[in-house]
This record gives C-alpha cells, sequence and structure tokens, in this order.
C-alpha cells in the first residue's frame, strides 16, 4: 500500500497542477475579465445608492420614505424571481444589459428633481436592478465556465463585486462631502452602469471553456 500511494502520489500532484493551470488560464481569459468589469462596475452604484436610499429620497423631497423604501423592496423581489425567469428563456447578456440601462436609468431620475410619482417610478427601477445583482454571477459562471470550477470562479467574482461595493459605499460618502449633493455620485453612478452594460454585451455566447 505504501508503494501504491508513492507510485500514485505523482499522478496526484501533476493533476492537481493541471486543474489550477486551468483555472489561472480561465480567470485570465477575456470572458472572464470582461465579466469581472460588468460585476464590479454593477455592485459600485448599487451598494451606493442602496446605502444612501433614505437620504436620497429626503434631498427629492420624501422626508418619510418608508413607502418608497417599501417599493423599492417589492421591486427586489420581483427583480430577484422575474429576472433569473427571462435569464432562462432569453439571452442572458441582453437581458442584463437591459436592467443595467434601467437602473441606470433610475440613477438619473432620481438627480434630476422630478416630481413624487416619477421619484417613485426611479425607486422601483433601481430596485429591480439589485434584485438581478445576485444572479448574475452564479448564472454567468454556470453558463460559460466549467462546473468543476464554479467554486472557485464564483469565489473570485464574489470578492471582485465586494470591491465594488465598497467603492461605491465610500465613493457615495465622499462625494456628497464634497458637493453636499448626491447628484454627482448619482452620475457617478450611472456612469459606472453604462460601463456595466459594455461589458456585459461583450461577453461571448458560448464560452469554450464550458
Amino acid at each position: 500500500a505504501l508503494i501504491d500511494n508513492k507510485l500514485l502520489a505523482p499522478e496526484t500532484s501533476e493533476t492537481a497542477r493541471v486543474e489550477q493551470h486551468s483555472v489561472g488560464k480561465v480567470i485570465a481569459s477575456p470572458a472572464f475579465i470582461v465579466l469581472a468589469f460588468a460585476v464590479f462596475a454593477l455592485n459600485a452604484p448599487g451598494a451606493g445608492v442602496l446605502t444612501q436610499l433614505d437620504p436620497i429620497l429626503e434631498q427629492n423631497g420624501i422626508n418619510s420614505p418608508g413607502f418608497a423604501i417599501s417599493m423599492f423592496a417589492a421591486a427586489v423581489l420581483v427583480g430577484r424571481i422575474g429576472i433569473g425567469w427571462l435569464f432562462d428563456r432569453l439571452d442572458a447578456r441582453y437581458v442584463a444589459a437591459f436592467f443595467v440601462v434601467v437602473g441606470g436609468i433610475g440613477c438619473l431620475m432620481l438627480m434630476a428633481n422630478i416630481t413624487l410619482w416619477l421619484t417613485f417610478l426611479a425607486v422601483i427601477l433601481l430596485g429591480l436592478l439589485q434584485g438581478m445583482e445576485t444572479d448574475v454571477i452564479g448564472y454567468f459562471v454556470g453558463r460559460h465556465f466549467s462546473q468543476d470550477q464554479f467554486g472557485v470562479l464564483s469565489g473570485t467574482l464574489f470578492a471582485i463585486s465586494m470591491l465594488g461595493t465598497g467603492v461605491g459605499i465610500i465613493g457615495f460618502g465622499q462625494l456628497y462631502d464634497a458637493t453636499q449633493s448626491y447628484d454627482m455620485a448619482l452620475a457617478s453612478a450611472a456612469g459606472f452602469l453604462a460601463v456595466s452594460m459594455i461589458a456585459f454585451l461583450r461577453m461571448p455566447k458560448h464560452s469554450r471553456w464550458a
């Protein structure tokens, strides 16, 4: 048994090196890099808006934001279920890009000093975007890359998305402190979402890594 283990060890070690090398190649592939840009640029504005939603609504004249936040939460639920349903039936790249644009429109609407009901509409649009954020990584990794590497690739993208979350939270606060308004932060959020939209559209329909 001892001899057999020694004989098998080099093969096992070589297999591990091949698997590790293949994960590195996938992470360095254009498809993975584009997806990383997409989730980073998606999470930064989403986190910024979510953590600052109450004062953003106050800036737009809603001093009792409970109803608007309830609408946001309901839109998140609808987005989480409905967008996942659309992913399974349509080209997910275009579905993701569409809802990223929807979220960008919501950001721009909130900085335009709009009416009460349009503010509520903007909140709903941003809620739909927030509902998509948790589905994107699992869906695209599962469809474009090997199932054997699902854990490490999903974990890598989740870490990248959390980096975007930190940038969004800190950036919104810093921009507000510098300007005493959320308009610059919301405009920047829309710019991030434009980058995310482009990245989703640049994803290949099929990946050779799957």
